[in-house]
């Protein structure tokens, strides 16, 4: 299999006044979400350090046994939060009805229980589930730690798909701040999780994937690899490409939300994860997605002429409702 020609994209110039600079990185990654929907990212500010405690709390985690993991599943959570274990995500039912050979977990946005999002009863709105860790379960660090470290990759993860979406913004020629209205506090709150996730090694032989294929639900996914291959996309001629990890990148894809916004012209390329490496392979996927209101229009056609012609318009909320009900194997029980 081929592997990635992906571009490699800089933002650490895009800071400041530099418009020539700015109007450059929004024509490559503009060029990039056209020809394959994925690329690689770098210059962004979150710290490698962080990513990689990040990487080291979530693989303590997933060490915990079973019995552990299971007081946060994700089963008893209202707002779908919390760990699944393997075959608990199904990505590709058609191919693969018993379930992706991975486990994870999500973090979302941290809202308390007297939240106005949370006491109306808005789905996918609510505190997180926490494993409650000490120096017997997890020898290496304590449920406080553990906590930081994970709100705190959040919340850079946050900032840098924001700065994204303004390249993106720029690109549709719109306002470099259109998104920022359903991306940022206070004046929305997000449906941005952080998803660790883990995959065993697959022996050679075995036919089931670790990941069945499948475009993402949301908005923009930003996702940190260890230094296990194994992500594979497919390209418009119909071949499949391996995406390695890169030392020090992101990377960067387009997912279902932002492809309708862009009227097709950005594609949410299907992809799939096969570790083969002979390792245990993790990940940090982070999903980047607007408030639960924000309208699916395409943006490329005349707003006004969309407001008149009325109709129902839907919302972040509904799809991604539709999407975690069709993959998540205990929301059809």
């Amino acid at each position: 299999m081929p592997h990635s020609t992906l571009p490699i994209i800089n933002i650490s110039l895009s800071k400041g006044d530099q418009d020539a600079q700015k109007k450059k990185i929004a024509s490559d990654i503009d060029n990039a979400a056209c020809q394959c929907g994925f690329f690689y990212l770098t210059g962004y500010q979150i710290p490698e350090q962080l990513i990689a405690d990040c990487f080291k709390a979530a693989e303590a985690f997933f060490d915990l046994p079973t019995t552990e993991k299971n007081k946060i599943t994700i089963e008893k959570s209202p707002c779908h939060r919390g760990w699944y274990a393997l075959g608990g995500e199904v990505l590709d039912p058609v191919h693969q009805r018993e379930g992706d050979i991975k486990e994870g977990l999500k973090i979302g946005n941290d809202l308390p229980l007297n939240h106005p999002l949370v006491t109306n009863g808005i789905p996918l709105h609510g505190p997180n589930q926490w494993p409650q860790i000490n120096f017997e379960t997890m020898p290496t660090m304590d449920s406080v730690l553990w906590q930081k470290t994970m709100l705190t990759t959040y919340e850079y993860f946050c900032q840098t798909g924001l700065e994204v979406m303004q390249y993106f913004a720029m690109a549709l020629n719109l306002k470099t701040d259109y998104f920022d209205y359903w991306l940022t506090r206070p004046q929305s709150e997000p449906m941005a999780t952080l998803s660790p996730i883990r995959y065993p090694a697959l022996d050679q032989a075995e036919t089931a994937l670790s990941a069945g294929a499948h475009t993402d639900f949301g908005c923009l996914t930003l996702l940190a690899q260890d230094d296990n291959e194994g992500l594979i996309i497919a390209m418009p001629d119909g071949t499949w490409l391996s995406v390695p990890p890169i030392e020090n990148t992101l990377i960067v894809n387009i997912g279902d939300m932002l492809a309708f916004w862009s009227g097709g012209k950005y594609r949410s390329t299907l992809h799939k994860v096969s570790n083969r490496s002979g390792r245990t392979r993790h990940s940090l996927a982070f999903f980047y997605d607007p408030a639960y209101n924000t309208p699916l229009v395409n943006l490329r056609n005349d707003l006004a002429e969309q407001n008149e012609k009325g109709g129902v318009v839907q919302t972040a909320l509904d799809h991604l409702l539709e999407k975690i009900g069709d993959s998540f194997s205990y929301q059809q029980k």
